[in-house]
């Protein structure tokens, strides 16, 4: 705390006492002077903070809400700031002053600086973070580190061995599974490294951090690659419901968007954002995705912006692919449909909902257990895997090799075709061998 800038009450009554003020204008002063010693102390201690944006230059503070008060003015922000505190009756002097610089700092308020931070100053170039991503962190955070010895801890106290025992308990206590493991334990890492960003603390403790003992505690997904896939045949059933569906009710774009996902592997996002101007005769170019923002103060916003990753790319065109969108086309000719959306019906373009309930109901019609039009993006991928090498699938599919590999690379055979294929394999071994099993 920058003591210069704050006068001491007690040397200022010392000062005047035997001036012409009286008692009442004597307690007048006092409370000037005490609110500007609350003032310095926010601005020192980083309470009050003004942006480095670009375009946002306003002072800022937090309440202990989580609503961010902006103003332009310096003394604007003094105004509302002292305001707050009297309305929510945080200006008493002998009030715990919360400390949010250095190694006294609580990792509780170390993870709302980092994630303040991250928000203003990590976000993607279309914008800040995705407020469903900052609402997501939150919603983390309240369930896994709110209400702990751990979210108390003063962050130049943490070590090692305090992370460890921390996630160990997390996942006894609610009995995680090791993607969550992962993103808490990312949370505390990126947050402490942040810490030393910003000079709070000189090492981050995480580094020392063993988490594979820990991860061997979680629940382990029991969920099998036929859960997350579909086979040959449920394919192909499928795509029976929907020609059928597409014959019932044409006007329907979601079953369209499903079929198109058959032979692409879009994800949901960019199907629901697919533009005419984005077919040309060498294929799919995939550069729109859309986009929902979840606020937690106000209604959901959607808007169509870059894909998952930010990149464009092209998916060839084919035959099939062709004879799908020329009949989705002629369907919005003879109705009157113009749109600049490929899945655009009478009232207008259907959203990537739209498109996914109707995938569940539309395994539902087939027979098959319902699947996500995520469950086809990997089963595309797996089965473009066994034709082309791993970076030409990652190419045309939007994902890391490394992604792919983890995620979308799975085994779509039934046990049938393993069956036959294992014998045929194993018979033209006895062939070559010149001898009879």
């Amino acid at each position: 705390m920058n003591t210069e800038n704050c006068v001491n009450v007690e040397n200022l009554f010392n000062l005047i006492r035997n001036s012409d003020f009286d008692e009442r204008q004597l307690l007048e002063i006092a409370k000037i002077v005490k609110k500007d010693n609350l003032f310095q102390t926010a601005l020192d201690n980083n309470q009050i903070w003004q942006a480095k944006g670009e375009n946002d230059k306003r002072w800022k503070f937090k309440t202990k809400e989580g609503k961010i008060v902006a103003r332009k003015e310096k003394e604007k922000i003094k105004e509302a700031y002292l305001k707050y505190l009297e309305e929510s009756g945080n200006d008493e002097t002998d009030k715990k002053t919360i400390v949010d610089k250095g190694p006294d700092m609580t990792f509780k308020v170390l993870f709302q600086n980092w994630l303040d931070y991250k928000s203003e100053y990590v976000g993607t170039k279309d914008g800040n973070l995705s407020p469903t991503t900052y609402r997501r962190y939150q919603r983390d955070y309240e369930k896994f580190i709110k209400g702990t010895d751990f979210e108390e801890m003063k962050i130049g106290k943490i070590t090692a061995i305090a992370i460890e025992h921390f996630l160990k308990s997390m996942v006894e206590t609610h009995h995680t599974k090791r993607q969550c493991l992962r993103n808490v334990a990312g949370y505390i890492s990126s947050s402490l490294e942040y810490a030393c960003k910003n000079d709070d603390i000189e090492k981050n403790p995480y580094d020392k951090v063993d988490i594979k003992p820990i991860r061997n505690l979680c629940e382990v997904s029991v969920q099998k690659d036929s859960d997350r896939t579909l086979t040959t045949e449920e394919m192909v059933k499928l795509l029976d419901s929907l020609h059928k569906a597409q014959g019932e009710k044409e006007l329907y774009m979601p079953n369209y968007a499903i079929e198109l996902s058959l032979l692409t592997g879009m994800r949901v996002g960019e199907l629901a954002a697919l533009k005419w101007e984005c077919i040309s005769e060498d294929g799919i170019l995939i550069r729109y995705s859309e986009r929902r923002f979840d606020y937690k103060d106000k209604a959901t916003v959607i808007v169509i912006g870059n894909t998952k990753n930010r990149k464009h790319r092209v998916f060839p065109m084919t035959v099939e692919i062709e004879a799908l969108l020329e009949r989705i086309k002629a369907v919005q000719v003879a109705n009157g449909i113009v749109s600049e959306f490929v899945f655009a019906g009478l009232e207008g373009r259907f959203t990537e909902h739209s498109i996914s309930q109707a995938a569940y109901r539309r395994c539902d019609d087939a027979g098959i257990p319902q699947k996500s039009i995520h469950s086809i993006r990997r089963t595309v991928s797996s089965n473009l895997r066994a034709i082309f090498p791993d970076a030409v699938v990652s190419n045309m599919m939007g994902h890391c090799e490394d992604t792919g590999k983890r995620f979308y690379d799975l085994d779509v055979k039934t046990m049938e075709y393993k069956k036959e294929a294992t014998s045929s394999y194993q018979s033209s071994l006895y062939r070559k061998n010149g001898a009879t099993a």
